[in-house]
C-alpha cells in the first residue's frame, strides 16, 4: 500500500458524514486511476440518487483538497493508483458499518481472536476498515457471557486442552452464584479425563454437570459410525450467548484467528432450545 493508513484514515474521517455518497464515487474514480474525467461522469458512474448531488460535490471538494484528484473546471485528474483509491473506499465504508451499528444497537456484536500484531491478519485489517466496527477479545466475550449466568451456564466444547480447562474453570468460577446449574458438554468424554488427569492442578467446579454427545450409529449409510457435534456455544441462561469457531484450545484463546457473535434475547433464546435439544440427546457422566 503505497498511501499511509494514517492518511487515509484521515480522509475518511472527513468523508463520514457522505459515506454513503464517497464509497460509491471512489469506486467510480478508481476505474479511471491516472486518467482525466469529467466530473458529471463521475457522479453519474456512482449512480448516487438525484438527492445526493450536493453531497456528491462535497465528496470532489475534499478529494480535491486531499489531493486525491486535482480538478480543472468540469473535468478532474485522478492522481491515486486504483488500488489506493480501493483502500480508501474500505476505510470509508468500515466508519459507515460502525455508524449503522451504532444506530441500530444490534443485539449481535463480533467475537475474534486474532494472531499476534506481527501476523499477516492484523496487518491488512486497518486498510479494511475492520477497526472501526465494535468487535469484542473472545476471552472478553466468554467472561462477559459466564458473568450474566443467573440460572445456567452451559460450555459447549468438542476439544479442549490444558489452557482450555484453565478457561473452563474460570468461566464456571465467574458463574459464582450457588443457583446458577453449571453444565459442560463434550464430544470424547476419555478425551476430557485424560485432560484433567494430566492437569490435576486444575480444579473444575465440583458443581459442573459434564456431558457427552457422541452417539453410535448403527446404520451408518455414509460410513460415520456416529453422531457428534462441532459446535462451540458459551451460554447464559437463553440471554445472551457465544456462538463461534473457538474451541477451549489454547490456540482459540491466545493466537489463532477465531470469530464468532455474541447474541442477545431472541437470538439466545434460540440458542438456548438448540442446547436444551443437546442435553436430550447426551449421556451424563457426572
Amino acid at each position: 500500500m503505497s498511501i499511509p493508513i494514517d492518511r487515509l484514515k484521515s480522509i475518511a474521517k472527513e468523508l463520514r458524514p457522505y459515506a454513503n455518497t464517497s464509497a460509491p464515487i471512489l469506486s467510480a474514480l478508481s476505474n479511471h486511476a491516472d486518467s482525466q474525467i469529467d466530473i458529471d461522469t463521475a457522479i453519474r458512474k456512482s449512480r448516487v440518487g438525484p438527492h445526493q448531488n450536493q453531497n456528491a460535490t462535497k465528496v470532489i471538494q475534499i478529494l480535491n483538497a486531499w489531493g486525491v484528484i486535482k480538478l480543472n473546471h468540469h473535468d478532474a485528474r485522478v492522481l491515486w493508483a486504483a488500488n489506493d483509491l480501493s483502500n480508501l473506499s474500505f476505510v470509508v465504508e468500515g466508519l459507515n458499518v460502525a455508524e449503522e451499528m451504532e444506530r441500530l444497537e444490534p443485539k449481535s456484536r463480533l467475537v475474534v481472536t486474532l494472531p499476534p500484531q506481527s501476523g499477516y491478519i492484523a496487518q491488512v485489517l486497518p486498510e479494511q476498515g475492520i477497526e472501526y466496527v465494535k468487535i469484542e477479545e473472545t476471552t472478553d466475550a466468554f467472561v462477559e457471557v459466564a458473568a450474566a449466568a443467573k440460572q445456567r451456564l452451559a460450555i459447549i466444547t468438542p476439544f479442549i486442552d490444558r489452557a482450555g480447562l484453565e478457561w473452563v474453570s474460570v468461566l464456571f468460577n465467574e458463574a459464582s452464584e450457588d443457583s446458577v446449574e453449571k453444565i459442560l458438554i463434550v464430544r470424547n468424554y476419555s478425551d476430557f479425563v485424560s485432560c484433567c488427569q494430566n492437569n490435576r492442578d486444575i480444579q473444575i467446579p465440583p458443581s459442573v454437570r459434564v456431558f457427552d454427545y457422541r452417539k453410535d450409529i448403527h446404520e451408518c449409510p455414509n460410513g460415520i459410525s456416529y453422531e457428534t457435534f462441532h459446535a462451540k456455544i458459551v451460554l447464559a441462561d437463553s440471554d445472551i450467548a457465544y456462538v463461534g469457531s473457538a474451541n477451549m484450545l489454547e490456540s482459540s484463546v491466545s493466537f489463532a484467528l477465531e470469530a464468532g457473535v455474541i447474541v442477545e434475547k431472541e437470538a439466545s433464546a434460540s440458542v438456548g432450545l438448540l442446547v436444551d435439544a443437546i442435553l436430550l440427546v447426551s449421556d451424563e457422566k457426572t
